[in-house]
């Protein structure tokens, strides 16, 4: 079981373009996650959304950030 510190962790990975190494940003929760999220794509970047206690993968569609599967799944 995750600690209750990671508990509520995401871990956001952005990058301009594939070509281009990426940056790591962690969100303290679910809201700062979903407002870091949408700020970035506002401002070009390629984001990746995954939370650190279930290794789900997140999305943003309409507005809402939503899980899409787990990685540990693939």
């Amino acid at each position: 079981m995750a600690s209750p510190a990671l508990r509520d962790e995401f871990c956001l990975y952005l990058w301009r373009s594939l070509e281009v190494p990426g940056t790591l940003y962690l969100a303290r929760d679910f809201e700062h996650a979903k407002a870091v999220y949408a700020g970035l794509i506002a401002e070009g970047y390629l984001v990746k959304v995954v939370h650190s206690a279930t290794n789900t993968e997140y999305e943003m569609s309409d507005g809402k950030l939503s899980p899409l599967h787990s990685l540990s799944q693939r």
